[in-house]
């Protein structure tokens, strides 16, 4: 398994592989995990800005379901396997938007009226901060440290069933000799309904992930320690932030945004909570060598802690119409993006030409056989803007506005984009060799 360089700076292993009894398909389960904010910046962000979002069938009942955190460490002081963190949500159901959100105490003075109406909002009313632990905790939160956080270094968050079983316990090990759980102490009355790996930083990147599509800051010599079949993603950064992909169900990249936060004020950022994309520094424009953290093509400086019971989609496939002064797209897909495509045609997103790279986006394309993105502005790209002609995407900012919208008008008849296309294909090759 070979590490890939800049500019997508993943590592995929092989096709996922539907893993036994542990990793039950997520295409027949009504609940997933939608997004967990671990690591917010700040000396006290992880005691107020920590959330968690649940996703499901409006108004499902969540009885047997808890929401789980394995230790990813193998140390003298820790062990790879056991749960180190339950939520439990057996008394609690999705709200009739089909969103939960699980909140730590204080957080309603910043992210309080974010969620739209018909969001399940739990926040914790217990003494002190955090999620609270136990006896301090309203929102039925635990945790083996008694802190009230989700550890920042990395772990896998499992969502499960726990079926006739018996409930999850602090301190459990699921993983006993730190190999692997298939042939464990997995109990079998419980059921995988999602799950999400990650090892965050970078002196993490041995520990053992247990989720079908984990991600990492790093690989191993040998390759990440994951499940057998499961997707081990080399981001290259720091992971603070892991979300699923507008309304995705799967476990595949296309599917989950990994990225890096940060309330730096080169973003636009007017301070905690205003959270935005993180890049590999703050003083844009980024040059050749640097990047912006994020596995889903996301632009530097987009907001991105402002979709709390809401999808988690912040730009729109087709739009390739970027304003470098203010560094964001503008949320529609229209003929101006035509002329960004046919600008960019032929560059690579890496190409030193601050315009090529404006050109076009990471999540546009098909990936290839081994799930990357090719970064370069081409014809799948014009595909892309000719399927999503006529599309606008209100980003979420307040509780008015929470739910994104798209609106759609008939895109361009497919004969003449193709005639359109062709004949700027050809400009543009002619253009480049003169």
């Amino acid at each position: 398994m070979k590490s890939l360089g800049h500019p997508s700076r993943l590592l995929l292993s092989s096709a996922l592989i539907v893993l036994g009894y542990l990793f039950t398909s997520t295409a027949d389960a009504q609940v997933y995990i939608n997004e967990i904010y671990f690591d917010p910046p700040g000396s006290t962000g992880e005691k107020v800005f920590e959330y968690i979002e649940l996703r499901g069938t409006p108004s499902e009942s969540l009885a047997g379901q808890y929401l789980i955190f394995l230790e990813n460490e193998s140390s003298e002081t820790a062990n790879a396997g056991v749960i180190e963190n339950i939520f439990d949500l057996t008394t609690r159901s999705l709200g009739t938007n089909g969103f939960l959100t699980l909140r730590q105490a204080a957080s309603d003075n910043f992210y309080g009226g974010m969620e739209p109406a018909g969001t399940t909002v739990l926040v914790n009313t217990g003494s002190g901060l955090t999620f609270g632990s136990g006896p301090t905790s309203t929102i039925g939160h635990s945790d083996i440290e008694g802190t009230g956080v989700i550890e920042n270094s990395g772990f896998t968050a499992m969502l499960i069933d726990i079926g006739t079983g018996t409930a999850p316990l602090l301190g459990q090990d699921l993983d006993v000799g730190d190999d692997g759980m298939s042939d464990d102490t997995f109990p079998a009355e419980w059921t995988t309904l999602d799950s999400i790996g990650i090892n965050s930083e970078v002196s993490e990147i041995d520990g053992r992930l247990y989720a079908p599509i984990n991600f990492s800051h790093g690989v191993p010599e040998e390759g990440g320690n994951v499940e057998p079949g499961a997707v081990f993603i080399d981001t290259d950064y720091e992971i603070e932030y892991i979300g699923r992909w507008g309304n995705s169900t799967g476990s595949t990249a296309a599917d989950w945004h990994a990225t890096n936060l940060t309330a730096d004020s080169n973003t636009g950022s007017a301070g905690s909570p205003d959270f935005r994309q993180s890049g590999t520094f703050h003083d844009p424009p980024l040059g050749v060598d640097n990047f912006v953290e994020t596995t889903q093509g996301v632009p530097y400086g987009m907001q991105l802690a402002n979709t709390l019971g809401a999808p988690n989609l912040f730009i729109l496939d087709g739009d390739f119409e970027y304003d470098s002064a203010s560094g964001t797209f503008d949320n529609d897909v229209d003929g101006g993006d035509f002329l960004a495509w046919q600008r960019g045609f032929g560059f690579e997103l890496t190409s030193e030409d601050g315009e090529a790279n404006d050109a076009t986006r990471q999540h546009g394309d098909t990936p290839n056989a081994e799930g990357i993105f090719d970064r370069i502005v081409d014809t799948q790209d014009l595909a892309v803007w000719a399927s999503h002609y006529g599309e606008t995407y209100t980003p979420p900012s307040s509780a008015a506005s929470s739910t994104s919208s798209l609106a759609a008008v008939p895109e361009p008849a497919a004969l003449l984009l193709t005639l359109i296309g062709s004949a700027f294909v050809g400009m543009s090759r002619i253009r480049q060799t003169i």
